[in-house]
């Protein structure tokens, strides 16, 4: 029997794989898919935030600003890129400033150093390609920038060569309750039995969270499409730059990426299917109008792929960290 069985191999299952490899007991990590990383890690905003978005008094609040202070160290430790080049929350309209101070405060409560507002000259002299629209933005100096494949592939690897085992195609379809522990059964027929169950299981954080646990948990797909652009493009801005955020998140970025391109997106479409990442031209034109608004003359002809990610959004917005029930916790909603 294990200690502990993990299920997903994500960025959230191999760093809760990494920090458990540091105690004594046999853990094992299980994957739905043929490696690490295939999932919402693999294709996201590689973006560190400063956490001055995420509602105050939520658990991400608090664990974006925790987690963006952890990662300097933690990039170091793993040998992983990791530039904290700040970001800007721009407003380009003065009747938004009301919505701009908002942001900033709620930043302010959660504890973001060094956060504040520029405008004018310094504005421009920080970032000369900003929209002539914008007339104002916060500015975050901890936000930083990572490659989250990078991240996920270091976090597993040291995972392993702590103890862990990986097991892959090991699709979860059974969990049963033992006396003193679970027995998580595959669609491939093996069954392995954990004192302990973590479900990290991203945008299936639902359906394995409701084999086990009640109240039934939804996680719904937030569809994000992204452009890269080529190195030649990648010096366009040196800052992450964020529009007001909307319902549906951040709203469309530009960003510098740790290898030297630019980045443009996401999109932000709730959908169904937990399958859903193929591109759209009605996304991919979304993209290019609106990453204009913050960002002028932008290089598009340099756009070299296209891609999309789902992050796995709960109707309240949160993460979810908790153990559901005795043994058995979920690490879900880990959207951003």
């Amino acid at each position: 029997m294990y200690d502990v069985v993990i299920i997903g191999a994500g960025v959230s299952g191999c760093a809760i794989a990494r920090e458990l490899a540091k105690y004594r007991g046999r853990i094992c990590v299980l994957e739905r898919s043929e490696d690490v990383c295939t999932g919402t890690s693999k294709a996201n905003s590689g973006i560190i935030h400063a956490g001055h978005d995420a509602r105050h008094g939520t658990m991400k609040a608090r664990l974006n600003v925790r987690g963006n202070a952890m990662m300097g160290e933690t990039a170091k430790e793993l040998d992983i890129p990791f530039i904290r080049n700040g970001s800007l929350v721009v407003c380009t309209d003065e009747q938004q400033m009301p919505e701009l101070k908002r942001l900033y405060e709620n930043g302010i409560a959660n504890g973001v150093p060094g956060l504040r507002i520029v405008s004018g000259s310094e504005l421009r002299q920080m970032e000369p390609h900003l929209s002539d629209t914008v007339v104002a933005a916060i500015y975050a100096p901890t936000g930083g920038i990572i490659c989250p494949f990078e991240l996920n592939i270091a976090l597993a690897e040291n995972a392993c060569m702590n103890g862990v085992e990986f097991l892959f195609h090991a699709k979860v379809d059974r969990i049963r309750r033992l006396p003193g522990g679970y027995e998580v059964h595959t669609e491939s027929g093996q069954s392995y039995e954990g004192r302990t169950v973590v479900n990290a299981a991203g945008v299936y954080a639902d359906q394995i969270h409701n084999l086990a646990c009640s109240p039934p948990m939804e996680i719904v797909p937030r569809k994000g499409e992204y452009m890269l652009l080529d190195k030649a493009a990648g010096s366009h801005v040196s800052r992450t730059i964020f529009t007001l955020p909307g319902p549906y998140g951040k709203g469309v970025l530009v960003t510098p990426t740790v290898h030297g391109n630019l980045l443009v997106g996401p999109t932000a479409l709730d959908i169904q299917d937990k399958e859903g990442i193929q591109t759209t031209r009605e996304g991919l034109k979304k993209i290019k109008e609106q990453c204009g608004r913050a960002v002028k003359d932008i290089p598009m002809n340099q756009v070299i792929t296209s891609f999309a990610g789902l992050r796995a959004h709960e109707k309240d917005g949160d993460f979810i960290i908790r153990e559901a029930q005795d043994g058995f916790y979920d690490c879900a909603g880990i959207a951003s």
